[in-house]
C-alpha cells in the first residue's frame, strides 16, 4: 500500500522510470468519479462516497473534483467518535464509528453469538466474507438482521452528522451492503434522514453500489483524460 511509503518520492520515481507524467490519487475519490461519470445527469450537488468494508472510508466530490485536505486526504469517517469512552478501535481510539458498524465488526459479532449458542444460517465451517453476511441478511436470517440493524443504526448516525455539516446532495454507499436487500437498505435511508436535519435531508439522494475494484482504475483514467484536455487547452 502506498500509504506505507512515508517520505518516499513515488511520483518522481515513477516519472523517471516511465518517462511520463504521473499523478497519484486515493482509490475512493477516483471510484466516486467513475460512478458519477456514468450518471452525468444525476448531479445533485456535493457527493459523499462511502465505502463500507473492513473499515469505513469516505470521499467528498464537489464540482466534479475530489476534495483533498491538508494531508491530501478526504478524512476518516470510520474514526468519527460516536460513543464517548466506547469500544476500542483498531486505531487505538475509543468509540469510533468503525468499531460499531464496519463489516469486520458486524461479522465478528454475528459469529460470536453463533458460537455462544444462537442459531443462524451463517456458515461457521468455513471463513465467511462480507457477501455471505449480507446474503443472510437479505434472506431474513434473524441473527444476521439483528446484528446488521444495530450496527447500521450507528452508521446512520455517523453519516447524518456529515450531512448536517456538509449538506451533500447525493450519498453513494459502496460495498457488499448493497446486496443486503431493499428492506434493510430502505431502513438505512430512513434512519440517515431521521438523524439529519429535515431541511438538509428532504431532497437527499442515497443510493447503494456494489464494490468493484476496477472503479478506481476507471476513475483514474477519467481524471487523467480531463487533466490532459485541460493541459492541451
Amino acid at each position: 500500500r502506498l500509504s506505507t511509503f512515508y517520505n518516499t518520492p513515488i511520483k518522481a520515481m515513477l516519472e523517471e522510470r516511465l518517462k511520463l507524467r504521473v499523478e497519484l490519487t486515493r482509490y475512493l475519490g477516483t471510484a466516486a468519479l467513475a460512478d458519477l461519470f456514468s450518471k452525468p445527469n444525476q448531479d445533485n450537488g456535493p457527493v459523499l462516497y462511502i465505502e463500507l468494508g473492513e473499515g469505513i472510508e469516505m470521499a467528498i466530490i464537489n464540482n466534479g473534483k475530489p476534495y483533498r485536505g491538508a494531508m491530501n486526504n478526504e478524512g476518516a469517517l470510520g474514526h468519527m467518535v460516536i460513543e464517548a469512552g466506547g469500544r476500542t478501535c483498531l486505531c487505538g481510539g475509543k468509540g469510533c464509528l468503525e468499531a460499531y458498524a464496519s463489516n469486520r465488526v458486524l461479522m465478528d459479532e454475528a459469529l460470536l453469538r453463533i458460537r455462544n449458542g444462537e442459531s443462524s444460517s451463517i456458515p461457521v465451517d468455513r471463513e465467511i466474507g462480507d457477501a455471505d453476511f449480507y446474503s443472510a441478511v437479505r434472506n431474513g436470517d434473524p441473527l444476521a438482521v439483528d446484528v446488521a440493524t444495530k450496527g447500521l443504526e450507528y452508521l446512520a448516525m455517523g453519516i447524518a452528522n456529515v450531512v448536517n455539516i456538509l449538506n451533500p446532495g447525493t450519498i453513494i454507499i459502496s460495498g457488499a451492503l448493497a446486496g443486503a436487500g431493499e428492506v434493510l437498505l430502505n431502513r438505512l435511508r430512513e434512519r440517515i434522514k431521521s438523524y439529519a436535519l429535515s431541511l438538509l435531508s428532504a431532497k437527499l439522494d442515497i443510493r447503494f453500489l456494489q464494490f468493484d475494484l476496477r472503479d478506481g482504475a476507471r476513475g483514474v483514467a477519467i481524471s487523467r483524460i480531463y487533466s490532459e484536455l485541460k493541459f492541451a487547452a
